[in-house]
């Protein structure tokens, strides 16, 4: 059997969920996934955090403009 992904995305075309079978077809009820997070600003969107299939979240934590 071939491995096989699986992505969704929302309405902007970012990547939301990803899913990735190794012993042949995805099921989206138990095959591993990667959930991505997005938040909205005044022009656009960015990615705040990515969770882990075991439950860990990374969190992407973003400045304001000339905060250095």
């Amino acid at each position: 059997m071939v491995n096989q992904v699986q992505r969704s995305f929302n309405g902007l075309d970012q990547l939301t969920t990803e899913y990735q079978a190794t012993g042949g077809a995805v099921n989206t009820s138990t095959t591993p996934k990667v959930q991505y997070g997005y938040d909205t600003i005044a022009n656009g969107s960015r990615m705040t955090s990515m969770t882990y299939p075991n439950g860990r979240v990374l969190n992407y934590n973003y400045g304001t403009p000339g905060s250095l």
